[in-house]
């Protein structure tokens, strides 16, 4: 090893154990930290918040009303992507397999389940996915709390 090479894994090798652990090259140390759902989830709707008063304050009503056209089709877009792939393993299917059963090109099934697309996926399209995998697709739609 070069001593560039043995100066960033001295680095780095420190940086792990001020954070607490010690990592080997096979993997081993200690397990990933747990993180709280609860507390994430209040701290994004926080961060949100904050985006929120933000663009308010800074951009015009149709930049802020496009902002959140994006925002839906991003959300809308990662949503797709785990779907697809939750349909594909509950099903034990490949994009191959649906497209055979669907006729749904196999590349839109792959970037779809890649998260590739501009924005998600049409509902008929995961309906359809799902039926062909034999899995439940099930949506609800309710107030917020």
């Amino acid at each position: 090893m070069g001593r560039t090479a043995r100066l960033k894994a001295e680095k780095l090798q420190e940086a792990i154990e001020s954070a607490g652990g010690r990592v080997h090259p096979d993997g081993s140390g200690p397990p990933p930290p747990r993180y709280d759902g609860a507390e994430l989830k209040a701290e994004a709707e926080r961060t949100a918040a904050e985006l929120d008063a933000w663009f308010a304050e800074y951009l015009t009503e149709e930049d802020f009303a496009e902002s959140r056209v994006n925002a839906a089709k991003d959300t809308a877009r990662l949503l797709g992507m785990q779907i697809a792939r939750r349909i594909m393993t509950l099903g034990g299917t490949t994009a191959a397999d649906l497209t055979r059963l669907t006729g749904i090109d196999a590349a839109t099934i792959s970037r779809i389940a890649k998260g590739k697309r501009a924005s998600g996926p049409q509902l008929w399209t995961l309906l359809a996915l799902a039926d062909a995998a034999g899995v439940k697709l099930q949506l609800s739609v309710a107030k917020p709390e």
